[in-house]
Order: C-alpha cells, then sequence, then structure tokens
C-alpha cells in the first residue's frame, strides 16, 4: 500500500525557533547541571550542618511554602523575618529559592473555616488582600532571582472554595495584575509561575491557559506524580508543550517546570526515591530547566504510611554518627550524578545501534557536552528486570571509557572501545556514565550534530512528496567538523558516496529523513533519523536520534463494537476542516468501501461498512482512509491506516445469566439490581442491562459474572498476534456518580487479575475497554497464586463487571450495560 512521504529537516528546528523568537525569564536556570535541579523543604531553620548536606548533594534550588497566615498576623502588616533566615542561609550556599504563594489567611475567611481558608478566595477583598501581600512579599526579596509560585496544587485538596477552577484562576489573574502594576513583572522584573498542578491534569491546565493566564506566567509548574516508571511522563509533557504554543502570547517562551515530583519507598511497587537520577535526567532530556524533587527530608517513620517515606535523606530522629541526617540510597545518587555531570549540558538523545541480537530494547542513551571538548554519554535501562543476557552498542570510536554508577557493586571500572563502539549490559535500572579518556572522535561529531526538536507540528499536506526527486535538509544539515581531518557524512549507502566535510568545515547535506502518513493516532508519529560518518580513521558508525511529528489536521478512525452485520466505524477530523474521504476495510471481497464527507467544522462522522458474512468470530479488522490530494491530475491514495487486532463479540448481556454480588467492607451496605432494559445501545443495535444500584458510607463493591468460557490463546494465535487478548470492551451508559470499572480474571495458576477502566464521571454512552495486559505505566493488580505478575494462560472469568465505590461515600445510581467484546 502507498504511503505519502514526508520529509523532516533540521531546519525545521530553527523554524521553530523563528516562529517563536524570544528567551526563557533570565530567572529560569540554564540547561547546566546541577543549576536545573532543586529539592523540596519543608523549614526556614535548617538543622545544623544540613544546609551543607543539602549543598553538598549538589542542589541549587529549594523549593518551600511562603504562608500568608504566617506572614500576615495583623491587616495589612508583613512580618518576613522567618524567611529572612532562611534566605541569609541560601545566599552563603548560592542556593535559589521557589517560594509558594500559598494558602489562605484566617483574617479574610469565615469563622470556623475549612483548612487553607479559601472558602471566600472568591471575594473581591480575598483577592485584593492577597495581592498587596504578594506584591509585599516578592519585592521584599527581590533581585536575587527567586520564582514566585502561584498556590500549589489548587485543582487537588489544597483549594476549599467551591470553584476550584474559576475561582483559582480569578485570583492568579488579580496577583499577577497586581505585580505587574508594582513593576515586578516582565523579563526585567521577577519570574511569576503557576500553576503547580496536582499531576499534569490537561483540562485544568487548558482552563488557566485559555483565560489568559500564561500572559503573567514565564513558566508553567505541573507535579507529574505516578507510580509508573519516569519515562512514562514524556507524552503528557508534549501535550502541554503543545498547549502553551497554542495559548501563548506571541514572541514570548514560556518553559515546563517539574516543580514537585518524588517516589515514595513506601509504595508497594518497584518504583521508589532510587528513581531520583532517572527522574532528573528525564526532565533534562525533555527541556525541563527546572526539576524539583520532592522531598529532602522523610516525613515521619510509619512504613504503612507513603508519606512518610518520599525523602532522600531520612527522618531527623534517624541518627547517623557521621552527618546531621542519615543518607538514603537516593542521596547518593543525586550526589554521583551531580559529580558526574557537573558544568554539562544536554546534548541530545541518540538511539542505540539495534544489530546485537541479544541488544536491551529498553535503553536509554543521552549524550552530554561540556564546552567545545569534554564528551559523556550516560546510560539506562527502563526494564523491570536485571537481565544479564542483555547488551548495548554504544556507537563510540576507539579508546578507552571510564565507567561509573552509584553502586559498589560491581565496582567503578574502565571499558574499551572496538571497532564500531562499546559493548555494555546496562544492569537495568543503575545509570551508568561514560566518560571517555581521550578526546573521542565520533563523540565530538556528535556533539557538533544538531538535535532534532522534541516535535514537529505540521499541516497536512505540508510534507506530501509530490516529486520523487524531492529533497530537503536532513540530520547532518549544519555540522560543524571538529576534527584535524576530513570525515564523510552520510556515508552509509553504497549509492551515495557521501560528502567530504574538511577539518573546520560546516555540512550542507542534503537527507530524506522520514515517511508517513497524513495522520497517527493522537496527531503523534515518531521518527527515527539515521545517518552514517566515516571518522576517516577506518571506522564507520551510526548516528541515530528520533523525533515526534505532530499532525495539526489530524484524521482518526475509532472502531465500534461490530453489529451484526456491518462494521461501525467513528470517523474523527478534530480540526474540523473539510475533507472528502473514503472509508474501506482491508478484509471484504470484493473491497467494501463508503464516503465519508466532512463540511467545515464538522468533527465526526459514522460510518457503516457492510459485512458479507455475519460477525460472530474473530476477526482482524484493518481498516484505511483514502483521499484526493488537492493537486490537479493526482488521484485517491491512501493517507491513513489503521489495524484494530483481533475483535471478537462475545454473547449479548441478560439480567438472567449475569450472578452477581456485593463486597468489601462487610460493615457497609450495597443494593443493587440487574434488570432488561428497552434502551439500545448507539449504533450497535443490541438490547442493554440495567443496572440499578445504592452504596452506603465505606467500601464496598458490586461483582457481577456470566458463563462466558476460559480464554485459551492456542485457538487465537497466528503470525500477526499472540492469542492474548489486550482488551474486555463493552458499551457503557454513565450516570456520572463517579464509581470506577473494573474486571477481574483468574489465570492457570490461581493468580487473580484486576483490570481497571475509567470512572463514571460521565453520563450517555461511551465505549469503554478495560486492559487485560500490564504496560509499565499501567500494571494489572494481581494476587494469590504464582503472585508473579505474569499471566498464565489459559484464563477464566472472576468478574466481567464489578462496579466499584471508590469516594466511599453513600451514592446511588443506574447505569446500563451492552455489547461485550474481546479485543486482541
Amino acid at each position: 500500500m502507498f504511503r505519502p512521504l514526508f520529509h523532516l529537516a533540521l531546519c525545521l528546528a530553527a523554524a521553530l525557533s523563528v516562529a517563536r523568537a524570544g528567551e526563557p525569564h533570565p530567572s529560569l536556570p540554564p540547561p547546566v547541571i546541577p543549576d536545573c535541579l532543586g529539592v523540596n523543604i519543608h523549614f526556614t531553620d535548617p538543622k545544623p550542618g544540613e544546609m551543607e548536606m543539602l549543598a553538598a548533594a549538589g542542589f541549587k534550588w529549594v523549593r518551600m511554602d511562603f504562608g500568608w497566615q504566617g506572614t500576615e498576623r495583623k491587616k495589612g502588616e508583613y512580618d518576613f523575618s522567618a524567611y529572612d533566615r532562611l534566605v541569609a542561609t541560601l545566599d552563603k550556599f548560592k542556593i535559589r529559592a521557589v517560594f509558594i504563594l500559598d494558602y489562605g489567611n484566617p483574617l479574610y475567611a469565615e469563622p470556623g473555616d475549612v483548612p487553607h481558608f479559601t472558602s471566600r478566595a472568591h471575594t473581591p477583598e480575598f483577592r485584593e488582600a492577597f495581592g498587596k501581600w504578594a506584591v509585599a512579599a516578592v519585592q521584599h526579596f527581590k533581585g536575587r532571582g527567586y520564582l514566585w509560585e502561584m498556590w500549589n496544587e489548587p485543582n487537588g485538596g489544597f483549594w476549599k472554595s467551591p470553584d476550584k477552577t474559576g475561582d483559582y484562576i480569578a485570583l492568579a489573574k488579580s496577583t499577577g495584575e497586581a505585580l505587574r502594576q508594582a513593576g515586578l513583572l516582565g523579563t526585567k522584573g521577577e519570574a511569576f509561575i503557576g500553576p503547580a498542578t496536582s499531576t499534569i491534569d490537561l483540562p485544568y491546565l487548558e482552563a488557566c491557559f485559555k483565560a489568559g493566564l500564561l500572559d503573567y506566567w514565564d513558566a508553567v509548574s505541573v507535579h507529574p506524580y505516578r507510580q509508573g516508571a519516569p519515562e512514562t511522563v514524556e507524552e503528557e509533557y508534549r501535550s502541554v508543550r503543545l498547549l502553551i504554543r497554542k495559548y501563548a502570547p506571541k514572541d514570548k517562551i514560556i518553559p515546563i517546570i517539574s516543580g514537585e515530583w518524588g517516589y515514595s519507598d513506601g509504595w508497594n511497587c518497584r518504583t521508589g526515591t532510587s528513581d531520583i537520577d532517572r527522574q532528573f535526567l528525564v526532565n533534562i532530556a525533555n527541556d525541563i530547566p527546572l526539576s524539583i524533587w520532592y522531598d529532602w527530608r522523610d516525613d515521619g517513620l510509619d512504613q504503612q504510611n507513603p508519606e512518610h517515606h518520599f525523602g532522600i535523606v531520612q527522618h531527623e530522629s534517624v541518627k547517623d554518627d557521621k552527618l546531621p541526617l542519615k543518607p538514603k540510597d537516593a542521596y547518593t545518587a543525586v550526589k554521583v550524578l551531580t559529580e558526574e555531570l557537573g558544568g554539562y549540558r544536554f546534548s541530545k538523545r541518540l538511539l542505540v545501534n539495534n544489530e546485537n541480537v541479544n541488544e536491551e530494547p529498553n535503553a536509554r542513551l543521552l549524550l552530554f557536552t561540556r564546552g567545545a571538548t569534554d564528551q559523556k554519554l550516560v546510560l539506562w535501562s527502563t526494564a523491570t528486570t536485571d537481565e544479564e543476557n542483555r547488551y548495548v552498542f554504544l556507537p563510540a570510536s576507539h579508546g578507552l571509557f571510564h565507567v561509573a554508577h552509584r553502586s559498589s557493586f560491581p565496582p567503578l571500572h574502565r571499558v574499551a572501545a572496538g571497532d564500531n563502539g562499546v559493548l555494555v549490559n546496562p544492569i537495568s535500572w543503575a545509570v551508568k556514565y561514560f566518560t571517555p579518556e581521550k578526546a573521542n572522535d565520533f563523540l565530538r561529531i556528535a556533539a557538533a550534530s544538531p538535535r532534532l526538536p522534541l516535535e514537529y507540528a505540521y499541516h497536512w499536506p505540508e510534507f506530501l512528496d509530490w516529486k520523487s526527486d524531492h529533497e530537503t535538509r536532513g540530520l547532518l544539515q549544519g555540522v560543524r567538523n571538529p576534527l584535524n581531518r576530513t570525515i564523510i557524512l552520510n556515508a552509509g549507502f553504497s549509492s551515495n558516496p557521501g560528502e567530504s566535510l574538511e577539518a573546520g568545515g560546516e555540512s550542507i547535506a542534503r537527507d530524506q529523513v522520514g515517511t508517513g502518513s497524513r495522520t497517527v493516532r493522537m496527531a503523534r508519529d515518531r521518527r527515527t533519523i539515521e545517518d552514517w560518518i566515516d571518522t576517516g580513521n577506518g571506522q564507520r558508525l551510526q548516528l541515530s536520534q528520533e523525533t515526534t511529528l505532530i499532525c495539526t489536521n489530524p484524521l482518526d478512525l475509532e472502531l465500534l463494537p461490530p453489529g451484526a452485520d456491518s462494521l461501525i466505524v467513528r470517523v474523527l477530523n478534530p480540526s474540523g476542516e473539510s475533507a472528502t474521504l473514503t472509508v474501506y476495510d482491508y478484509h471484504s471481497e470484493p473491497r467494501v468501501e463508503v464516503p465519508v464527507i466532512f463540511e467545515t467544522g464538522q468533527t465526526e462522522k459514522i460510518a457503516r461498512l457492510p459485512l458479507k458474512t455475519k460477525f460472530g468470530t474473530p476477526r482482524r479488522v484493518e481498516l484505511a482512509i483514502h483521499q484526493k490530494y488537492p493537486q490537479e491530475g493526482v488521484g485517491l491514495e491512501d493517507v491513513f491506516y489503521r489495524d484494530f487486532g483481533k475483535w471478537l463479540p462475545l454473547p449479548a448481556l441478560s439480567a438472567t445469566n449475569l450472578k452477581a454480588f456485593a463486597d468489601g467492607d462487610a460493615k457497609s451496605n450495597a443494593t443493587f439490581h440487574f434488570s432488561p432494559a428497552e434502551i439500545l445501545s448507539p449504533d450497535t443495535r443490541s438490547v442493554a442491562v440495567r443496572l440499578t444500584y445504592q452504596f452506603s458510607n465505606g467500601w464496598k463493591f458490586i461483582q457481577a459474572n456470566a458463563t462466558f468460557p476460559p480464554i485459551d490463546p492456542s485457538g487465537l494465535a497466528d503470525q500477526w498476534y499472540n492469542g492474548w487478548p489486550s482488551y474486555f470492551a463493552f458499551w457503557l451508559h454513565g450516570d456520572g456518580k463517579g464509581c470506577q470499572v473494573r474486571i477481574r480474571f483468574q489465570d492457570a495458576s490461581g493468580q487473580t487479575f484486576q483490570g481497571d477502566g475509567p470512572k463514571i464521571d460521565f453520563t450517555g454512552w461511551r465505549f469503554v475497554k478495560i486492559p487485560m495486559q500490564s504496560t509499565d505505566d499501567r500494571p494489572l493488580a494481581h494476587w494469590g497464586g504464582v503472585n508473579d505478575a505474569k499471566i498464565h494462560y489459559p484464563i477464566k472469568w472472576d468478574s466481567i463487571f464489578l462496579l466499584d465505590n471508590v469516594s466511599r461515600q453513600p451514592v446511588e445510581g443506574e447505569i446500563f450495560l451492552s455489547a461485550p467484546t474481546l479485543i486482541y
């Protein structure tokens, strides 16, 4: 099948920078380690020797509450003496502060107000008083290059007024305006940032941006907490960057700050405080100019309370004979990072060579530079277990490398580069630092190569290849040869003699760098760019990077549960641009296709592709869209393709074939009833079953099971699929009451797995997919049996539907279920 070509050029990065001229606020740190690293504290007066220990770890920033309540005890009178003492200590160690302008004040609250005193935040008096106090605080400490943050996690429990979004926006806007009127904002003033959201809450962030808060903010702060691996944050950062580009004032550069993020050693998962170095490195590689780890000290000793175990040093009551506070492994990890990379800047992420049979597929490789002469490689793996027989081949020229990491075993050692690089075992999660003992030719050239942008936004058909000889500037355009001899760029293809680049010369190489279709899932498509370099001493090494294309006028397809005689497809056109499309099914003979026409402003259409035979057995579903090109004389061609896997409709649900019971806290009560429903699920014309329920206070859930047969992958495996189901899916008519949907199944070892679906915070019909396989960022809960987190097939159903009252508050409602389906 033909797919139109894209060409991605290094000049795109330049184009982006030209389109978004300007520089970040001068108070934001440069991307030099350790200037970009900090930690949260909860004191104004450190213990003796504590600040020395914090500075020795390499931290250059602290983040600290700047409380309104404690600094304005009498209306209009401000006492900043406690913070004066803290600032004097910070100045001594050349550490800067992120001060959080936070929480309410009982002077401007209702009697008996809830914590944080924000129930009156919607009143003009509250906003005016908060703004005056903020102006006084920022004025008092101006000139130090501090960052002033607008509240802490207003989308969560730290905001108590009725309207978390609207009231916060109003307060943030009035505070920003007060600072502006006082002459404290702008590139010559102080840095004002926000909103410090709990997690990366995209709807909340977009509401703030739409309201114009980016006019005031110099950076967007988020708290990317998760129990999955740090690397899972990258797509969320991308989404925030795209929102900022959409709403930011012209020529204003507004980066993302990771203002609070840590892992607890009390969490029952693989992650913990030892992930600190990986978290910092992931942030740095995603252009986050400041990363603040939460927390400095453990808050307590309760082993059952995860909140007590976010620190990188232990609680003050745990004594150490040599230090004021006892360090944890995380302290060592960050100290090694700041010592090994002190003075270095992030250059680019390199893709490792994938030709070795035992290649570690989860490797991360970053290149750092210091000045024009020093380079260093940083390597780790995202694998969840150590793999002794897995290796990574690092591209490098001949020479010895010094290898450092935080573990005492194996000891620090040296490795030598062979003909094409270094073969190493990444030891799973352990971060390793490779320092060439002498100038390394390949790393010098790689450092002199431009870095691809993290993403590039395009508008179809901007990158369609209309002529076979069309070329654009590629990865090696603009490379400067730092060696004292000639090198050859793009030397990997016999038909391409490459470009000779003399010492000190700069490349004008042109190179085709990628292909792809008009649109991809979620308007994102990764592109790997590979080029070869002959270093002039008999070595020919591969330089590979990756970027992501973002289509600004994407199309997408969503397959709905098939009807008895048709495939039902939702065609999505979020940009609302006009389009004349054709959707067709690859597995119909003769080929079945239906036209779909979008008028301007239309974003969604339903297409029904008739089936020649009844859909009652597993069927692979592959769909495509084609569209007439805008150029004269060019016919219809494919612009989108999606393999939806195998779909297997299950028997219809009914009130008679569901067996259900309530479980949970014996002190709580739940009543429920399944009954036939007259309502039809959308587009499938299949009947639904109604569930009415009522929960009292406390934890209770309803489990329902049907007489579905066990799932044995041996009968469904083929060359494309292993026969393991990926999702259990069904139509759900929600009531907006907030209960959560789950499923449970049991494997051959007796191990029970639980997959989590969405909270029912929506009303109306929605097609729900619940995972039946673990991923790094969303592992299935499991217990019993061998308890090894691996699914041993065949499996049988424990609950095809579980309704959990996660709020533990009294709630009652009514939902409908229909069209159960397995997706492979």
